[in-house]
């Protein structure tokens, strides 16, 4: 999840720069793609670790984090989070006016 926050934030900025929905996520995607790879490739090797030690509740932890780790960094990064953000359009960029005035920040309109 936190790769999704990253690369939803360098939407979101690009968004603000004034580029249309399909540029903040293309901008999003290319500018974070590889920090993204890196560290997940960084966490696999971390939690593949843990699979090859003598404790079993360990090995089960590490398979399965790992496993999570490189469908989010495939699958999910690449595939769902693109289509969905496309799908959604300007509702993307949403912010209601409770949530902003509690974040202390300005109310998002939806206009493209």
């Amino acid at each position: 999840m936190d790769y999704e926050v990253f690369i939803v934030s360098r939407m979101r900025e690009a968004r603000d720069r004034g580029a249309s929905t399909n540029e903040a996520i293309k901008e999003g995607l290319a500018h974070t793609g590889g920090v993204v790879t890196a560290a997940a490739i960084i966490l696999v090797g971390a939690l593949g670790g843990l699979a090859n030690g003598h404790i079993a509740g360990l090995q089960e932890l590490g398979v399965g984090l790992a496993i999570g780790i490189l469908i989010d960094a495939t699958i999910v990064r690449t595939l769902l989070l693109p289509s969905v953000m496309t799908i959604l359009g300007k509702w993307n960029w949403w912010l209601p006016e409770p949530v902003a005035k509690a974040a202390m920040t300005k109310a998002s309109p939806l206009t493209d």
